[in-house]
């Protein structure tokens, strides 16, 4: 994998890593997309994130990879999500969950425990359509009298291309900017990206949420648009009437948090003077947190420092 690929890898799995961790979105990517069958045995709406740590030594899954735990009929049951962003065919995937499961059903042996049901779901993020090799298809050329011996399981494959067109989207605001931000991303034509990044982000009504996706999904593209644009995102959507309401209502958050603390800081002395006081450093500090903020999270991901500039209007 080259440097190209590793950044667009890690752009991608921080992007999936988080929106996973959105409240409903893990519930409702099973429930939009595990069959009606294994639906019909699980009460998707118990579900739980599981560290791989806990259950072995020996399960040492990638930053971005998800376990899960469901509530099941008759037991829990385990959902092993994997999300791929492949730039090439990778062989390996479908033995890497292999070695998954056989540390999870072994750890359950050790602590002499019914072994659970595990699914395996691959999620695929990439701008061309990717045919997902089934681990039978690794054995297909070994002669039949031979087959019964060899390990098959079956995963289920979720292409989130930019080629494939999709069947369905969920209902959770951030899962389902999730899965528009990843195909997005690989439009070629910068003014139509731009115009379908604004129409998105003007569907969601929740400030707050907006917030967070609108986070999020700029600087998504950015990571992944870095090397192809010769300005940022952050320059591009200046002209662009949401951007500069979005990091208003960013500041104005962490002016109110401020405020908030001002007060009470103000009530303890309890002192009208104290009160006032509270308020006016409130106001300032929060105003100041929310430009340190957007600058810091710009710096992490790469923003040039004239960029930063002038979003933030830092003297930097």
């Amino acid at each position: 994998m080259d440097k190209e690929d590793i950044t667009l890898y890690q752009g991608h799995d921080k992007f999936f890593k988080a929106v996973m961790q959105d409240k409903g979105a893990k519930e409702d990517f099973l429930n939009t997309y595990l069959p009606e069958e294994l639906k019909a045995d699980l009460d998707v709406e118990q579900v739980e994130a599981v560290d791989g740590k806990q259950i072995s030594s020996k399960l040492q899954l990638q930053e971005s990879d998800l376990l899960l735990k469901v509530k099941g009929k008759d037991s829990d049951v385990y959902i092993l999500t994997l999300m791929e962003h492949k730039s090439y065919a990778d062989r390996k995937t479908s033995f890497q969950i292999l070695r998954y499961m056989l540390a999870i059903w072994e750890s359950q042996l050790e602590r002499k425990e019914e072994l659970q049901p595990i699914v395996p779901i691959v999620i695929y993020e990439g701008k061309n359509k990717w045919e997902y090799p089934q681990i039978g298809k690794h054995f297909e050329k070994i002669p039949e009298k031979w087959q019964r011996f060899l390990p098959y399981y079956e995963s289920l494959f979720y292409d989130f291309s930019m080629e494939r067109a999709l069947e369905r989207l969920p209902e959770n605001v951030y899962l389902k900017n999730y899965i528009q931000m990843i195909r997005l991303v690989y439009e070629p034509d910068k003014k139509k990206l731009i115009q379908e990044l604004v129409e998105a982000f003007s569907m969601i009504s929740d400030d707050e949420i907006l917030i967070e996706i609108f986070r999020r999904a700029v600087l998504f593209v950015d990571y992944v648009k870095r090397n192809e644009w010769e300005e940022s995102i952050v320059e591009v959507l200046k002209g662009e009437e949401i951007m500069p309401n979005v990091i208003e209502l960013w500041e104005e958050q962490l002016m109110e948090k401020g405020r908030v603390e001002g007060r009470a800081e103000g009530r303890a002395e309890g002192e009208a003077v104290g009160i006032e006081k509270g308020r006016v450093e409130g106001r300032a500090e929060g105003r100041a947190e929310g430009k340190r903020s957007i600058a810091e999270t710009m710096k992490n991901l790469g923003y040039s420092l004239e960029d930063i500039k002038k979003v933030t209007g830092l003297m930097l």
